[in-house]
């Protein structure tokens, strides 16, 4: 699942400017967030703060929710994927 969804940010990073954040610690569990990148023109409220957050203690359940998050957000944002 994790090559799937980074395929998916790899894709629409050139045209959007996706970020893709994993992180695990013992206290939060494994949290995927995905964002916009930052540039200088922007503002950083809008494109600094990721758009999807998800956090699981199964990495594979995370992974998953990320992917459908992140496919839901591009059919309704982007015309699909």
């Amino acid at each position: 699942m994790f090559k799937t969804l980074f395929e998916l940010v790899e894709h629409f990073d050139s045209s959007i400017g996706l970020t893709l954040k994993i992180y695990h610690s013992s206290i939060v569990d494994t949290c995927i967030d995905i964002g916009f990148k930052v540039t200088r023109e922007q503002n950083i409220t809008k494109y600094g703060s990721p758009f999807i957050s998800v956090q699981s203690c199964d990495i594979n359940k995370a992974l998953a929710q990320a992917y459908d998050k992140l496919t839901d957000w591009l059919s309704e944002n982007n015309g699909g994927y």
